[in-house]
């Protein structure tokens, strides 16, 4: 199907039951062309959150720390 396809809300309650049910408490959510359009990311990100308050849920789309901030504080130059 081409154009535009409505996130399922209901895929992304029903993983987090999935989730919660295994004790999984950490998720990394990734769609494939998400570079390109990141709502649908963002928005499964959001729902993630609010019905697994507990879980560290992150995206491929959120920024990275900066690299160098990452060197220098394991190189003890930030604390």
């Amino acid at each position: 199907m081409r154009g535009r396809v409505r996130l399922g809300d209901d895929l992304v309650v029903e993983l987090a039951e999935t989730f919660r049910r295994e004790g999984i408490d950490a998720i990394a959510v990734s769609f494939i062309n998400a570079y390109a359009n990141p709502a649908h990311e963002e928005a499964a990100v959001a729902l993630l959150r609010e019905l697994l308050p507990a879980a560290y849920v992150t995206s491929g789309t959120l920024p990275a720390p900066d690299p160098l901030c990452l060197i220098a504080r394991q190189a003890g130059g930030l604390s």
